[in-house]
């Protein structure tokens, strides 16, 4: 039987090329759009499934509210929270802290490496997670205090092929580290990672400046491993009364409490991460276009194959005659559609190969195929050819079946009654197009506002150079004074974060209140404003010339609305004692586009009197000679750090990786739909024009120009289009509005847009019509009829 649909399927490909081709080429494409949403879906859900203890790990989560309003959620807390946990509860088995990420520069000898991915890391990490170690004993490998464990490759590039266990680096040209391990590094599929990790008793033995107890930095991720996982639910409820005890009673009249939560750990990457509300939208705009894609094809190929069925009445005819039930017809063609999906299943294969380069890219991140994804393919494949062989097919099958026998002898091919079902197929086709059209076009607006929007400062001719280790940070002020000099720089400024993603945040206590109020601090010196050309609209920025300034504090416009204040120079906030406001700012965006402004606050000294970034705003276009007198000043004066920086504007554009990846992501499907709406439609004119020969014949000699043929032909097209476009507004509407309710600031969605999209689709489907009926229109009429 299969032997016998083959040949079927070979003769059908070879009598109609141009139409098999089209078949062919569009499912294979929606067949490889749904394999590479598929690898991706099955990377995401990939994460952290590796690890042997995965049902038992849980990470803690923190909330943290003032005066009852959410401040936002958080992994990182306080040190000492597992291990007082686990001594207080029996169904924690064991407990690792890790650090936020730290950047430094790692020397030995000769060789400068700069991480930004060094982790402190308790003893038991290498016991509770299943990475690899490769030398060193996973008990102790970072149980004493200045033990250091390197990934392979980190261990190569300091000390090439000698054995690195037992020999120390230095970090941040201050203290040395023995190297106690070498592990391979994390795999992509995993939400923690590392490139060296530091043991954690290291942080105890300078007090100074790590606070290890419960009043410490929030800088700390703690992961739980329990003896049963069915106890998580209860061992949650306790943590309340825990907290109570020992830090939320200690705040409560300021106003401030913490909860705390459990996180599956497998869960963390699409549940809890900080970016997995992107990831999740990843995953439903990816999934959704790719099914689209598919679905525009099996249109075409509902389409062609139903529009081709007059042809082979005949066949049907004859098969009834030699008594072929209809159950054997409908077996028959089901199978043909089932095995034209496998062939174009085969060559998705090749496309999905072909094209996982450029997916790659455009996600950002190498997609890992293991063993289980290969079979969770394997399935996903299996059920698309079911699917849509079967659902493809399925009309033809049943439609061809159910025609009388003597009728489909008699005539050779007849004006389809289902013409109504193939312009339905249409109209879905082009609306799903115009769709990922407006999409585009839209995400495209919003990239543009977003990076030409006025920020509130001059982002551009501004330098960033991060002021790594405390070494560096006391030479602040020296390199200064030296870069100032220089002829390319206009102004110079330290300052503790350099305005595009974020700005910490600290508890003050406003003039009027005894709550404790959280607000972003900026700390700066006296060329702040200089250097970034901020306004002032009250009072005065810091000055040299007024020295009572220096501990005052400057607030923006959203802090002074936000408390009421109409008047507020002259107020009064407490942090450390009573603080004087001498000056409000303007308002201007210190992260992305995505957050509304928030109330802050700027100082004139840093902790420590250490800050974390030089800001040089130069005055030429082409900085490359200045950077390399920089580069020669910074040398001379802090040898054993490297020189890093970077631009202030490049760094904003890079915060809309993301929404890049939306831009990217559908203007290729975009154009790819259009290619296969228009292949499509390319196909059904040329059938119609062939099953119409004779009539464009009679309508020549009876006068009717070439004109008249085309808009005879296109006038149904048209109103097809239009009927698609009408639909896809809402559509359209809907999802980009949601989407663009992400961004605090963002363009406001026009009727003109939506019209914009729908006559691109409209004059690229026209004019294919329009070129295919012209070929037609101006043959030889008699040619035509001799034809017939």
């Amino acid at each position: 039987m299969i032997r016998s649909y083959l040949k079927t399927v070979w003769r059908n490909f070879v009598r109609n090329k141009l139409f098999s081709f089209i078949n062919l080429i569009g499912l294979s494409v929606g067949i490889a759009a749904v394999l590479l949403i598929g690898i991706y879906f099955q990377n995401e859900l990939s994460y952290d499934n590796f690890h042997k203890n995965k049902d038992s790990l849980y990470r803690v989560g923190f909330e943290f509210f003032n005066t009852g309003k959410s401040l936002g959620k958080s992994p990182v807390f306080t040190p000492p929270f597992g291990a007082d946990a686990q001594r207080e509860f029996p169904e924690i088995q064991s407990f690792c802290r890790i650090s936020e990420h730290h950047e430094v520069f790692i020397t030995k000898g000769e060789n400068k490496i700069k991480s930004s991915n060094i982790c402190f890391a308790d003893s038991t990490f290498f016991k509770l997670f299943s990475f690899k170690l490769h030398s060193g004993n996973p008990v102790n490998v970072l149980k004493q205090p200045y033990s250091i464990v390197l990934t392979k490759s980190l261990a190569e590039k300091l000390f090439g092929n000698e054995n690195a266990v037992g020999k120390t680096v230095r970090l941040d040209g201050e203290n040395d580290y023995m190297v106690t391990g070498i592990a391979d590094a994390a795999p992509d599929n995993s939400q923690i990672s590392y490139e060296a990790l530091i043991s954690f008793s290291t942080l105890y033995k300078d007090p100074a400046k790590y606070a290890m107890d419960w009043n410490g930095g929030n800088q700390y991720i703690t992961y739980l491993k329990l003896n049963d996982p069915a106890n998580a639910a209860s061992l949650e409820k306790k943590f309340p009364a825990f907290l109570w005890k020992n830090i939320n009673s200690l705040y409560e009249k300021s106003g401030l409490k913490v909860i705390a939560m459990l996180q599956p750990l497998h869960d963390v990457h699409l549940k809890y991460d900080e970016d997995s509300e992107n990831t999740r939208t990843n995953l439903y705009v990816f999934g959704v276009v790719a099914l689209l894609i598919l679905i525009i094809s099996c249109v075409n190929y509902v389409n062609l194959t139903t529009a081709q069925a007059s042809s082979r009445f005949k066949e049907i005819g004859v098969r009834k005659v030699l008594g072929a039930l209809k159950k054997q017809i409908i077996q028959q063609f089901l199978g043909e559609s089932i095995l034209m999906t496998f062939f174009a299943f085969i060559l998705s294969i090749v496309i999905v190969f072909t094209a996982l380069p450029l997916y790659e890219q455009i996600l950002g991140k190498p997609m890992l195929l293991s063993v289980g994804g290969v079979l969770f393919l394997f399935v996903v494949a299996l059920l698309v050819i079911l699917v849509v062989g079967v659902g493809a097919g399925s009309y033809l099958a049943f439609y061809l079946s159910s025609l009388n026998a003597q009728k489909t002898l008699k005539t050779a091919t007849t004006k389809s009654k289902h013409s109504g079902f193939r312009k339905g197929l249409i109209v879905v086709q082009f609306a799903i197009t115009t769709v990922l059209m407006t999409c585009t076009l839209i995400v495209n607006l919003q990239l543009h506002y977003t990076k030409n929007k006025s920020l509130g400062f001059d982002k551009n001719h501004i330098i960033a150079i991060p002021l790594v280790g405390d070494k560096t940070k006391m030479e602040a002020y020296v390199l200064k004074q030296q870069l100032t000099g220089l002829a390319d720089v206009e102004s110079v400024s330290t300052v503790s974060a350099i305005p595009h993603d974020g700005i910490t945040n600290n508890g003050f206590v406003p003039e009027g209140d005894t709550k404790v109020m959280i607000i972003h601090q900026l700390d700066a010196d006296d060329d702040l404003l200089k250097t970034f050309r901020f306004s002032m609209i009250a009072g005065n920025y810091f000055s040299k010339d007024r020295p009572t300034d220096a501990d005052g504090y400057v607030i923006n416009e959203t802090l002074a609305k936000t408390l009421g204040w109409i008047e507020p120079i002259g107020k009064t906030i407490s942090r450390n004692g009573s603080h004087k406001v001498i000056g409000v700012m303007k308002d201007f965006i210190f992260s992305s586009l995505h957050d509304r402004i928030g109330p802050l606050i700027i100082t004139n000294h840093a902790w420590q009197n250490r800050f974390d970034y030089l800001a040089v705003r130069y005055k030429s276009n082409s900085p490359a000679s200045l950077l390399s007198q920089i580069k020669n000043k910074w040398q001379n004066t802090v040898a054993d750090v490297p020189f890093e920086y970077w631009f202030l504007d490049e760094a904003y554009n890079n915060l809309y990786k993301n929404e890049e990846r939306f831009q990217r992501i559908f203007f290729y499907f975009s154009v790819l739909s259009i290619i296969l709406s228009l292949a499509g439609i390319f196909g059904l004119v040329t059938l119609t024009i062939q099953q119409r020969t004779k009539e464009i014949g009679i309508r020549k000699i009876l006068g009717a120009r070439v004109i008249d043929i085309v808009k005879l032909t296109t006038r149904s097209y048209l109103l097809l289009i239009l009927a698609a476009s009408a639909i896809a507004v809402p559509f359209a509407w809907y999802y980009m509005n949601s989407w663009l309710q992400d961004f605090a600031f963002r363009i406001r969605l026009s009727w003109w847009m939506f019209v914009i999209a729908g006559i691109i689709t409209l004059m690229i489907a026209l004019i294919t019509v329009s070129v295919q009926t012209m070929k037609a229109a101006k043959g030889n009429p008699v040619k035509s009829l001799r034809t017939e």
